[in-house]
């Protein structure tokens, strides 16, 4: 399940990485994007589980030619046929979820679509559809020990992690993320870029009474509306000031610096979660994304 993970991964950053080769701009990004894709794919094959081969005969250092190049490609086609098998068992042993995530993609497009032609009503009701499926492929398994009464047990594991290291460090990674991306923020940066405050028009809309829209597709080539609307609440609790743009990305990327944690410890180890997550709290891209009041982050 990781290796097919990590090759989706890989194939999504090779597609972004084509898109901006095709428009020729980002070539630079474009090809770091390829990189990592490579090393994504690489690391996903090599982490397959590895067949059992029969020893060679002859001398250590006795060369084979065709013979060698049979064997590596079989090994490769070994390899593939293991890649197939595990994403058949896969989508053979969970495929209500693999079903509901389907069709939360298919209505999500179903609802662009909607906006896009200005059918706002059929677009909204949509992609609610589309979040009730996601809810139901993410969160509806976790939710489970509800029902089977599990709640003591649970209860008893969190006690048990108290206990361990790993919750201190991860408190240790969000006081990081959280001095670097809240000291200071309305002074540095200085002054506010455009889009920011083209962000801030749409959020004062929202203030105003503006109907409520998931997508937007008259604001540039078309926007998503959470960030807007996560602005307007901080707007309404803080005031309609720099502070709250600046918040408002801010606390995106805090979400952004957990959720990576638990994916890179899914994917991987806590070690490796710590690690990684300490990078990204630490790095100065993110940290400057979080800071300026864009939705890219």
């Amino acid at each position: 399940m990781k290796s097919l993970l990590l090759l989706a991964i890989a194939f999504v950053l090779a597609l972004s990485g084509q898109r901006w080769v095709d428009q020729r701009i980002h070539l630079s990004d474009a090809a770091i994007l390829y990189g990592a894709a490579m090393v994504l794919a690489a690391y996903a094959y090599w982490s397959l589980p590895k067949r059992p081969t029969a020893a060679r005969p002859g001398s250590p250092g006795q060369k084979w030619g065709g013979e060698s190049a049979r064997r590596i490609f079989l090994s490769s086609w070994l390899r593939i046929t293991d890649l197939a098998g595990s994403a058949k068992r896969t989508v053979t042993e969970n495929w209500p979820k693999v079903a509901a995530l389907a069709g939360a993609v298919l209505f999500g497009l179903l609802s662009l679509r909607n906006f896009n032609l200005g059918r706002s009503n059929q677009g909204v009701h949509l992609w609610l559809l589309s979040l009730a499926l996601l809810v139901i492929t993410f969160w509806w398994p976790s939710l489970t020990w509800f029902r089977s009464r599990r709640g003591p047990a649970l209860l008893a594991r969190v006690t048990a992690a108290l206990h361990r290291t790993e919750p201190w460090l991860f408190g240790l990674l969000m006081l990081v993320a959280v001095f670097f991306r809240l000291w200071n923020l309305h002074q540095v940066p200085p002054g506010l870029h455009d889009d920011s405050a083209y962000n801030a028009l749409f959020a004062l809309e929202v203030l105003q009474g503006r109907p409520y829209t998931p997508y937007a597709p008259h604001l540039g080539a078309g926007r998503e509306t959470l960030f807007f609307y996560l602005m307007a609440v901080l707007m309404k609790l803080v005031g309609p000031m720099v502070l709250a743009i600046k918040l408002t990305s801010a606390v995106v990327g805090l979400a952004t610096v957990v959720a990576f944690y638990f994916f890179v410890r899914t994917l991987f180890n806590a070690e490796r979660a710590f690690w990684a997550t300490f990078l990204l709290a630490a790095g100065g891209w993110h940290i400057t994304f979080s800071k300026v009041g864009w939705r890219a982050v």
